[in-house]
């Protein structure tokens, strides 16, 4: 089993369970409402079939149980969600004379598409269907299916728009889509499944456009807390949720490199790794630690960036204890310009000579500019990558993370209005997609040497 695919194919299993468990909050609200209000059963009657047949899907493809396996787990989540709905929707919205409205109620949609179609898929393909044909022509049906629960929450549209109000929009299952689609696409890319890449990738898109909409049609007034607190959250996150979850992978974004440093501890050389993206890490870390300290309520951005600070130190003097002297020369030289003559500068200015709001806004504006520059810093490697067709030195789990990194500090940014933390984040969403597309492009479909180094400490050894 190669390691990366593996891997990919966990973090996309994670994901996905977040995202079958996002809406718990809309659902404890029908609960303890006994209503289901506004809300849309759509998302969940698709999602349901979608499920059923990835489920399908993975048990006949060799190989595929990680695809399985969190569609199964979707399938029970799903199920209990629609009979909450059945049980708590407006009988109106369950019984209707009218035929119209019999096609879009909820127990006839449920019938029809997660009795009717589903059973006759699997008797037609379990019966009539053999071999490839099978797996070609579920996954195809996959493929489309998954296509629209991705669009599903796209009909809650018309009530946003009407009542200029996000309240019913299930927020977070956009979000996860947003998430997942990403993930399972890099997935698919990595062991060449189109029938996973084209849906998961459109997700992505659609993903992005709903949270936009939501962004639009989100109160300017209401802060994230607003979010945090309501209903849709509740009971699924905890307080500051949002930045919870950008700490978590900014967290990861500082452990990405372990098993390459591991690599260079071992074979006591940093051969042609660089150390630049690490140091202008050191330097953007320690600027958003002074960020998030003088800026009220920015706590979480401190913390985790001291975290940084901290990693990062570990990282680069294990480089210059392991680089070749001429290596070691360049790596002391601008770890002392930029952490520590660069940053000692602005820190002294910043303290000395600004104040109150300027203070902020002046660091703000720099660390944003560096956050940019540490989100393009695995670039530098790009030319040893194209010159050797070989991806062996390009850290992708740094790319990966900061990819992951970049997206969710951006919409934390849009729904508390910290643009020097949106610009820059959202910069780095698109340098960490163009760097994995890049990594896809040169890596070798063959082997799966190329990253054993960098997961051997990322993953206990059963793990692979």
């Amino acid at each position: 089993m190669e390691t990366l695919p593996f891997i990919i194919g966990i973090i996309g299993n994670i994901i996905s369970v977040l995202m079958f468990l996002a809406p718990v909050g809309t659902f404890r609200r029908i609960v303890q409402n006994k209503s289901t209000e506004d809300f849309d059963s759509l998302p969940y009657i698709c999602t349901l079939l979608n499920s059923s047949l990835w489920t399908y899907y993975g048990i006949i493809k060799p190989g595929s149980y990680l695809v399985s396996t969190v569609n199964g787990f979707g399938v029970i989540v799903e199920t209990i969600y629609i009979a909450l709905f059945l049980k708590f929707a407006h009988p109106k919205m369950r019984v209707s004379n009218n035929l119209i409205n019999h096609i879009k109620n909820t127990g006839i949609l449920a019938g029809i598409l997660n009795v009717g179609i589903l059973a006759t898929i699997l008797l037609l393909a379990q019966f009539i269907l053999y071999g490839e044909m099978r797996i070609n022509v579920i996954g195809f049906l996959s493929t489309c299916l998954n296509i629209i629960m991705y669009s599903s929450p796209l009909g809650v549209m018309k009530t946003v728009v009407r009542s200029k109000s996000v309240e019913f929009m299930p927020f977070l299952l956009s979000f996860f889509f947003f998430l997942n689609g990403g993930v399972w696409t890099l997935y698919a890319l990595l062991v060449s499944d189109w029938f996973l890449g084209v849906p998961n990738g459109i997700g992505w898109f659609l993903g992005a456009a709903q949270l936009v909409i939501y962004v639009i049609y989100r109160s300017p007034n209401s802060s994230v807390e607003d979010l945090e607190h309501g209903d849709q959250t509740e009971r699924l996150l905890p307080p500051s949720s949002t930045q919870h979850y950008s700490n978590i992978f900014s967290g990861l974004v500082f452990l990405s490199p372990v098993g390459t440093f591991n690599r260079i501890v071992k074979n006591g050389s940093t051969e042609d790794f660089d150390s630049l993206q690490y140091i202008c890490t050191l330097l953007n870390s320690s600027l958003w630690t002074y960020y998030g300290i003088i800026k009220p309520g920015s706590y979480l951005v401190s913390t985790v960036n001291g975290f940084g600070v901290i990693v990062e130190t570990i990282y680069i003097a294990l480089f210059l204890k392991f680089a070749h002297p001429k290596r070691r020369t360049k790596t002391a030289s601008l770890a002392g310009v930029l952490n520590v003559g660069i940053l000692g500068t602005i820190l002294l200015l910043g303290q000395l000579l600004l104040h109150g709001q300027m203070r902020i806004n002046v660091i703000g504006f720099l660390t944003a500019g560096l956050t940019i520059i540490m989100y393009s810093s695995p670039f530098g490697v790009v030319k040893t990558v194209v010159t050797t067709k070989s991806v062996e030195y390009m850290p992708f789990f740094l790319s990966f993370f900061l990819f992951l990194n970049g997206g969710v500090w951006t919409l934390y940014a849009l729904l508390v209005g910290d643009w020097f933390v949106g610009v820059s984040n959202g910069t780095g969403c698109f340098l960490g997609a163009v760097q994995l597309i890049i990594y896809v492009i040169y890596r070798n479909p063959n082997s799966s040497k190329q990253l054993e180094d960098q997961t051997e400490c990322l993953l206990p050894h059963s793990s692979s």
